[in-house]
């Protein structure tokens, strides 16, 4: 399945949107809202690793691959909001 240019363009762009939301909710006060984006993406790869048990031809390797190809959002979401909080605190103590 390959993509044309448009739909290519559009994914950068949402992908562009995401962050700087993310950086955008990681600087409010309110410590919860910088974590949304990180908690919908590893509710969405927990459901996606449940729904793989349900297939047996999967092999165990191919799901542990899907369950950390599908964490590394997840992780960069969480990078940003902990770079963005020591750089709140830290700004604080100064």
């Amino acid at each position: 399945m390959h993509l044309s240019l448009f739909e290519l363009l559009l994914v950068f762009v949402g992908g562009i949107l995401i962050l700087g939301i993310q950086f955008f909710l990681s600087t409010r006060k309110n410590r919860l809202m910088g974590l949304l984006f990180p908690i919908v993406s590893l509710s969405y790869t927990i459901y996606m690793f449940l729904k793989s048990d349900f297939f047996s031809d999967i092999a165990l390797n191919m799901k542990a691959y899907m369950l950390i190809a599908q964490n590394i959002p997840t992780i960069v979401l969480l990078v940003i909001y902990f770079i963005c909080r020591w750089s709140m605190n830290r700004r604080r103590k100064s």
